[in-house]
């Protein structure tokens, strides 16, 4: 009753015997990731100063003169454990029949980006030293566990027959072999992982999960970036090797030293990201990123559904990202295999070229990707007198943001000819007439849109989308398709002319500019590569020096290549025949060694 419990108080104040019972209820006890406590009652008992309790999830005694302390939880509690010794200022307490659920340690770690979901630790442990910061030696051991990485989307790593070594404030797990499971693809992997926590008082102060991931099978890595000042960059795909993600004392890093394949890295991320990736407060987790290209690592700028460039890098070269605070700084250089630089209307195949990762800002601020291209791309258009011309384009030392071409081409033509055969002239001689025609002024609205479009200001059609279904479809390790129909039937739909387009029937007009690209590994060394490019004819007579493809007003440009990769350098086989025919495609075979020299 109140006045038994009052009376009990009087006496322990005033220094005489005294016993007290009473009653603790707990009830709605509840913790994120739905942990719940089971609503309990524990009833207590202190007489001259000995605490005895017992319920049904809890039974032991405290002696609060010398800390003695007896304590049994139940393992149907959200842990369970046996405790025996002594807690006061020194601990001197014997923890035995452990049983702590891994989940729970997502409770003491503010870690979004790493989290058990699954796993049972059992053992003893001797918890001995300061009450503020004591430590910690035994073993303990686990079955098996399952754990997450933000880094390794739809992914979950389970290792079993695991050994935990508990030493001072260390816990350790030993290298030991892991397996996971995707369940986007289904895709099985392989590796090992370590894991070391560092405890400071009663919180961790440094956590660190080591992985390995075998060569044979690689894991999906996804890594989206916010930069300051609201840039974006994305990397995924396949990769294997080392991967360490750690926390000391609150700051998150990733480090890694990966090989990559099947791999894209652009500017623009697709999938939502959770808020705490745009918590000012916390920042991004620091990144030391070490990336050793495989087969089919692609580059898109600005983003993949509308790229001004695209590349794919060649194999065995390395680079390393390094992200802290905001800026990106970078180290390395990578050979071009293959590519496209969209000029005007026009798909420039990349030839030969390198992109040096130099200590200069993209956009001209510190939170942005310094990357320097030097590169030779190539393209085939007819003169009037229906002559093949190669067009190429040079970059040197040409950074994202500052793109300023040079060009030439064989037979030798001036830069004026060989803009005006381009298109480029068509729009800068009407951009600056007073009577500027209507379908002129189309021309270049069409022009402006896709070039909005490229820079993310309209909304793009999302064709990567299409052109990665058709390279899985066909086993493709390239492929990108691109056309200007939609440019094409805004001019002709509109009144007035431009000048030669009447002279091309209507499936030229609206085919005019369209471009195919496709290419396949084969083997470990080999490459092929085919390009079609589809051009509009306004001179019929045209027709007895050129391909043709589905009208006679309709130029079908074909190269097929087929490149070896060797270490004096790589050696191409290339056709470029006017119809495909074994006789043509045998009448223009051609040969080229290229060796490149980074320095």
């Amino acid at each position: 009753s109140g006045q038994a419990f009052s009376d009990s108080l009087i006496q322990a104040l005033t220094g005489q015997d005294y016993s007290i019972d009473f009653k603790m209820s707990f009830t709605d006890f509840t913790l994120s990731d739905s942990y719940s406590l089971a609503d309990s009652q524990v009833d207590m008992h202190l007489e001259n100063g000995l605490l005895s309790f017992s319920g049904s999830l809890v039974d032991g005694i405290f002696d609060t003169a010398s800390g003695y302390l007896e304590l049994d939880i139940d393992e149907n509690n959200l842990f369970g454990f046996k405790a025996k010794g002594y807690i006061k200022e020194e601990m001197d307490l014997l923890v035995t029949d452990l049983r702590f659920p891994l989940p729970l340690m997502n409770q003491f770690m503010d870690v979004p980006t790493f989290s058990f979901t699954d796993g049972l630790i059992e053992g003893d442990v001797l918890i001995t030293g300061p009450l503020s910061n004591p430590s910690l030696y035994g073993m303990a051991y686990c079955q098996s566990y399952e754990m997450t990485l933000f880094y390794l989307p739809d992914q979950t790593i389970t290792v079993k027959n695991v050994a935990l070594s508990i030493n001072d404030h260390s816990l350790l797990v030993s290298r030991t072999p892991l397996a996971g499971y995707s369940e986007a693809d289904g895709r099985y992997f392989f590796g090992d992982v370590s894991v070391d926590i560092i405890l400071q008082g009663l919180g961790v102060e440094t956590f660190d999960v080591s992985i390995n991931i075998n060569d044979a099978t690689p894991v999906d890595f996804w890594l989206p970036v916010i930069l300051d000042g609201g840039g974006e960059v994305e990397i995924r795909g396949d990769v294997s090797g080392y991967i360490d993600f750690a926390v000391n004392a609150g700051k998150p890093k990733l480090t890694t030293d990966i090989t990559a394949s099947s791999m894209l890295i652009d500017f623009r991320l697709d999938e939502e990201l959770p808020s705490w990736c745009y918590d000012k407060t916390q920042g991004p987790p620091a990144m030391d990123i070490t990336l050793t290209t495989g087969h089919d690592v692609e580059f898109y700028y600005p983003e993949k559904d509308s790229p001004f460039i695209n590349f794919t890098l060649a194999e065995n070269r390395t680079a390393r990202f390094i992200f802290e605070d905001g800026v990106i700084r970078t180290d390395g250089a990578m050979a071009l295999k293959t590519g496209q630089v969209y000029y005007f209307r026009n798909d420039f195949i990349i030839k030969e070229g390198s992109v040096d990762l130099s200590e200069r800002n993209l956009f001209g601020t510190e939170s942005t990707l310094p990357v320097v291209l030097n590169l030779r791309a190539e393209i085939t258009d007819y003169d009037s007198d229906g002559n093949k011309v190669i067009i190429s384009m040079m970059l040197q030392n040409a950074t994202l943001d500052n793109i300023t071409p040079r060009f030439s081409s064989t037979p030798a033509k001036s830069e004026n000819e060989i803009l005006s055969m381009l298109g480029q002239s068509v729009l800068a001689s009407g951009a600056l007439d007073r009577t500027l025609s209507l379908s002129s002024l189309a021309r270049f609205a069409a022009t402006a849109r896709e070039t909005l479009t490229r820079v993310g200001v309209l909304e793009s059609n999302k064709n990567y989308s299409i052109t990665g279904i058709v390279r899985s479809s066909l086993g493709l390790d390239i492929f990108s398709a691109r056309s200007n129909i939609l440019a094409n039937v805004i001019v002709d739909a509109l009144p007035g002319e431009i000048t030669g387009r009447a002279d091309v029937s209507m499936l030229a007009r609206y085919l005019d500019r369209t471009s195919l690209f496709a290419g396949k590994y084969i083997g470990n060394d080999w490459f092929v590569k085919v390009r079609l490019m589809l051009k509009a004819d306004s001179n019929v007579r045209l027709s007895k020096n050129v391909g043709h493809f589905l009208a006679k007003d309709l130029i079908l440009d074909t190269e097929i290549s087929l490149d070896w990769d060797t270490p004096m350098g790589t050696l191409s086989v290339f056709t470029q025949p006017q119809e495909l025919s074994v006789f043509d495609i045998l009448d223009t075979i051609g040969f080229s060694v290229t060796r490149q020299i980074q320095y």
